[in-house]
């Protein structure tokens, strides 16, 4: 079956197309996998104060991948002066534990990626597999922080991995407070002197000061390839 129409340019030029559509015989199994990495992406679907902008992909799976583009990070961990310096001291827990806000550079995005998925059958929204922590530069390059807690891949240790509640963004905002509420440990921290040269603070007698590192954060980070890092949505 042919179809013909004709579309005016804003040019004020007239085009004529000539469209033929007819039937292809397909398996299911074909159309499943033509359609299996279809996906849809959105931007600020929802802005938290503490949290950030919201954005979602969503996939005909039903997974829904989530960012948060996090404006702080919170370091909970033991610390301890050094040079001057108020620093994190993973491997060391008698130091005092604390829960300090670190702000991302202007030329960082710093996000947290979590896959959900909603259950019919429970009527409710699941996290069904890891979430991650990336920090990506300007360029779009994906970096690791030089924290522990974080696999190579970017991957978060939460301790607690199940999470459901009776919406997508319930259910993410209950991972994010788990992982804003977390320990940091020293299980998979290697690189300590990078560590207290990109988190450091200025003690002071209402709180403390950020202290912007000597050279850019890249410099003390790791650079990651994973492909779960083009699930984010960063607009």
């Amino acid at each position: 079956m042919a179809t013909t129409q004709y579309v005016f340019q804003p040019d004020g030029k007239l085009f004529r197309e000539d469209i033929t559509r007819r039937e292809i015989g397909i398996t299911p199994q074909i159309a499943r996998a033509m359609s299996g990495d279809v996906s849809a992406r959105a931007n600020a679907i929802a802005q938290h104060e503490r949290w950030g902008q919201f954005n979602v992909q969503v996939e005909s799976t039903g997974d829904c991948w989530w960012t948060a583009l996090l404006p702080r990070l919170t370091i909970k961990c033991p610390w301890r002066m050094d040079g001057g310096k108020w620093t994190p001291n993973l491997n060391n827990p008698e130091d005092p534990i604390q829960a300090l806000d670190w702000i991302p550079p202007d030329d960082m995005r710093l996000v947290f990626l979590m896959p959900v998925k909603w259950s019919p059958g429970n009527c409710i929204a699941e996290k069904v597999g890891h979430t991650y922590l990336f920090a990506f530069d300007n360029q779009g390059a994906t970096w690791r922080l030089p924290l522990g807690n974080l696999y190579d891949e970017c991957r978060i240790c939460l301790g607690q991995e199940r999470f459901a509640a009776a919406s997508h963004m319930q259910c993410v905002a209950a991972a994010l407070e788990q992982f804003a509420n977390s320990q940091w440990n020293a299980d998979l921290w290697r690189t300590q002197a990078q560590t207290k040269a990109l988190f450091s603070f200025l003690p002071k007698d209402s709180g403390f000061d950020q202290i912007p590192p000597e050279r850019h954060w890249t410099s003390y980070c790791s650079k990651v390839g994973n492909a779960i890092s083009e699930k984010v949505v960063l607009l």
